[in-house]
């Protein structure tokens, strides 16, 4: 969680009260959350993104990208 970016397109980092978890914009644009459960196979789309697996999940209103092959 040290070296994140303060700034992920326009929007700017900012405090969370959740240990784990960092948020950009106000309200949140991106929200990273360390420790999820790792996901099984799947047929969501997976991309390669430095050398780190990604697959991104279309839920209602947002995509959520979880990491695929790594504890």
């Amino acid at each position: 969680m040290l070296q994140l970016p303060e700034n992920l397109g326009e929007s700017q980092q900012r405090p969370t009260d959740s240990q784990g978890t960092s948020a950009w914009g106000e309200p949140s644009d991106v929200v990273l959350r360390c420790g999820v459960v790792p996901i099984g196979a799947t047929e969501e789309p997976c991309q390669r993104i430095d050398g780190v697996d990604w697959v991104f999940i279309e839920q209602e209103d947002y995509y959520q990208a979880v990491t695929f092959g790594r504890e």
